[in-house]
């Protein structure tokens, strides 16, 4: 697969206080572990004005819109006991400050399910911007990220997981996914630094 990334955009996924901030509300405790490769890599997206944007998963009060059956079940109370308190302007649903959002960073904040692009106007935001390379960081590797990277990829995409920038709750796991998207080519798994380097040939 040749690779190349033109007009890119950089789609941070669920790097909220509920993910990275004990308890949190669907806390990842590896997620502080890529907090500050991201922030470098926003920086220079930034610097190149390459669009950052910020997909949060998030409630309305009640969650009525939170009734998949695998989620009513119990299950993920179980693997998340403060996931309702994940609601819409809540301080759980604020952007980590580590990585210094700013104003010209764009926010879809109606992620209802695993992927940043069901149920949300990602996609066309992309389309806007003219974008054709989807570059993804955040939480959970082996959850939202894969899920994303294969809706990505079904919709003509290309894709690249940013490996040091993506985290799940187990390493092993987390190795396997990013070995299956190469192995099925739904995109590339690049370093921060790697990808860093390439943006700064973008003039």
């Amino acid at each position: 697969m040749t690779f190349i990334i033109p007009n890119p955009s950089v789609v941070v996924i669920d790097m909220h206080r509920g993910s990275c901030e004990a308890p949190g509300t669907v806390f990842v405790p590896r997620s502080s572990l890529i907090l500050k490769p991201l922030h470098r890599l926003l920086m220079a997206a930034r610097s190149k004005q390459i669009p950052v944007i910020f997909v949060n998963y998030q409630t309305r009060p009640g969650g009525p819109e939170a009734r998949s059956p695998f989620w009513t079940s119990g299950g993920l109370e179980n693997l998340y006991p403060n996931v309702a308190q994940q609601i819409e302007g809540s301080r759980w649903a604020e952007v980590m400050p580590d990585l210094e959002p700013r104003k010209t960073d764009l926010y879809v904040n109606t992620k209802r399910r695993y992927s940043a692009f069901y149920g949300t106007d990602l996609d066309l935001l992309l389309r806007d911007l003219r974008v054709e390379t989807v570059i993804l960081t955040g939480v959970m590797t082996e959850i939202c990220v894969l899920c994303s990277a294969f809706e990505a990829f079904n919709r003509d995409y290309r894709v690249v997981v940013v490996k040091d920038c993506t985290a799940g709750r187990d390493p092993e796991t987390e190795v396997c996914v990013l070995e299956r998207i190469i192995h099925l080519e739904v995109g590339w798994v690049l370093s921060s630094e790697e990808l860093i380097a390439r943006f700064q040939r973008i003039t």
